[in-house]
């Protein structure tokens, strides 16, 4: 698992496990995982295999592509969501770094 309570990074994350980001985490970069749980700010892509879980202290400035996304009351979410039975069907036909992620994903 992927957990940053705090602090600020500014790159892409690639994790087969689940990926938490707390309260006072940014994040600059798309985000590729299995599930995650985003409480802070990310300012990029999120694509998950299952779920998406945007907490009510979070911002998502960017496009979502999961299985099931929940979004709290208040929280801002900007960006356009692609939801299907599997957050990698949504990527299908994508080319870069989301298609490379699931042929990494499938390799694995």
């Amino acid at each position: 698992n992927f957990l940053l309570n705090s602090g600020f990074l500014k790159t892409n994350i690639m994790a087969r496990e689940d990926v938490s980001l707390g309260e006072k985490s940014q994040i600059e970069g798309d985000i590729h995982c299995r599930s995650i749980t985003v409480a802070g700010t990310v300012t990029g892509n999120i694509y998950a295999q299952e779920t998406v879980s945007i907490a009510e202290t979070a911002a998502v400035r960017g496009s979502i592509a999961a299985k099931g996304l929940t979004v709290g009351m208040g929280a801002v979410l900007n960006g356009s969501i692609k939801m299907g039975r599997s957050g990698r069907e949504n990527e299908t036909g994508r080319k870069g770094a989301a298609g490379k992620w699931t042929e990494w994903m499938e390799n694995s």
